[in-house]
């Protein structure tokens, strides 16, 4: 502990130095740019430590830090240019060499994971197969494909093109993974710079949790390709103030709820930066509304579909909530409401270990597979984590501004409420 302390406070100390010694700007921005990573480099190395009280206290600071930098140095991160400078040759080199990137760690010896050692692979890939090549609907094949039917028809494609096999599922999974990649590639270009949209897409590439997913064949991964389709469809259609991309974004939505569970709280996401878009121009309310009915239509089709497996309860209450329900039955609505936040509060709890310290879910993994096991830190890379914390930091300054508002909702409501809400 009193080492990383020492380390931590000589690299504020020497940023500092560095950025009020030298008369020129470059110099002091990169000063203080080395101070505040190095804090919150130390803050992690704290939390890996299990020192998590402390490093808490040295996030906040290294948090205080770079809101002192951006006051002082009047750093204005609300606009930024989509250029920068790069040539369409040097932004197509490192984007096609990130997407080698992300297609080699995706590919290599994925086929080493025995087929079907994730249950869901197995049964969800023979469901798909006994729909499409036979006349039986053993288990519960029927009702997963009323309710989720573009899941099924998008693995059924690459069951038809690569044969009957589950490899031909995980070939489905890595396709629409590396396609989903390039569409995040051009929403962060839309949102922000060539820059950050190649920093972002490269970290995406290396996500030891995004490659886990992609190299089994998961119901679950489907969902990244239409998250990421529908929010770079709503992006377009923001800037573009198209109606037509907006029905398309509606669209989008609408197919992603109909592949996966883990899709339902997505347009939360587009409806609520929507109507902050709406906020901030008041006098276009008319074109907002005509946006979000665009948006809504495509939604109200597939709701009773959504609705008739909710109600099934099919994997989607949480047990812990649900067990608590039937043992306290004659709770009063106020216990209840204490009870709920003491919930939500363990699952956040156990969220802030996983991103910032261990996970704790225990995944059947062979050893040669070292992507899929992660179980002795964090679910993230640790080192990406320092910069999560600070750009989450510079978004909630900058909230005003679309780009990171919607940022933030994505983050809030996509990862945090599904976590709280679910455990």
């Amino acid at each position: 502990m009193d080492e990383l302390t020492l380390i931590a406070f000589f690299a504020v100390f020497v940023g500092l130095v560095l950025a009020m010694a030298s008369s020129r700007p470059t110099m002091r921005r990169l000063g203080a740019i080395a101070a505040i990573l190095a804090t919150a480099g130390a803050a992690q190395w704290l939390m890996l430590e299990g020192l998590l009280v402390y490093g808490s206290f040295v996030y906040i600071a290294a948090a205080a830090a770079l809101l002192l930098w951006v006051r002082i140095d009047k750093v204005d991160f609300s606009n930024l240019s989509s250029s920068d400078g790069w040539s369409r040759w040097q932004e197509a080199g490192v984007l096609i060499s990130t997407i080698g990137i992300a297609a080699v760690f995706r590919l290599w010896r994925f086929g080493d994971v025995p087929y079907g050692i994730e249950q869901d692979e197995a049964q969800w890939t023979w469901e798909m197969g006994y729909k499409f090549f036979s006349d039986l609907e053993p288990g519960g094949t029927a009702f997963h494909f009323e309710s989720f039917p573009v899941g099924f028809y998008q693995g059924a494609l690459f069951l038809r093109l690569f044969g009957l096999e589950m490899l031909s599922s995980r070939i489905e999974i890595v396709f629409f993974s590396l396609f989903a990649t390039v569409l995040f590639y051009l929403l962060v270009r839309r949102l922000f710079s060539v820059p950050v949209a190649l920093f972002a897409t490269f970290f995406l590439a290396i996500s030891a949790i995004d490659v886990s997913a992609s190299r089994v064949a998961l119901f679950e991964a489907k969902v990244k390709f239409w998250v990421i389709l529908s929010f770079f469809l709503f992006v377009w259609a923001t800037q573009r103030r198209d109606l037509k991309l907006y029905l398309l974004t509606g669209g989008a939505l609408a197919a992603g709820m109909l592949v996966y569970q883990t899709f339902f709280l997505i347009p939360l996401v587009v409806v609520s930066s929507l109507l902050v878009k709406a906020l901030g121009e008041r006098e276009q309310w008319r074109h907002y509304a005509a946006a979000l009915l665009a948006v809504m239509l495509p939604l109200l089709l597939v709701a009773p579909t959504v609705w008739n497996f909710v109600q099934a309860q099919e994997g989607f209450t949480t047990t812990r909530w649900v067990t608590y329900t039937a043992e306290h039955p004659y709770d009063s609505t106020l216990e209840k409401v204490v009870r709920a936040f003491q919930f939500a509060w363990h699952n956040f709890g156990e969220i802030a270990n996983s991103v910032f310290y261990r996970q704790h879910a225990e995944i059947l993994v062979t050893p040669e597979d070292f992507f899929f096991n992660r179980l002795d830190g964090p679910v993230v890379l640790a080192a990406v984590i320092p910069l999560a914390v600070l750009g989450t930091v510079i978004a909630l300054v900058n909230a005003k501004n679309f780009r990171y508002a919607f940022v933030l909702l994505w983050l809030l409501l996509g990862f945090f409420v599904a976590g709280l809400a679910t455990g």
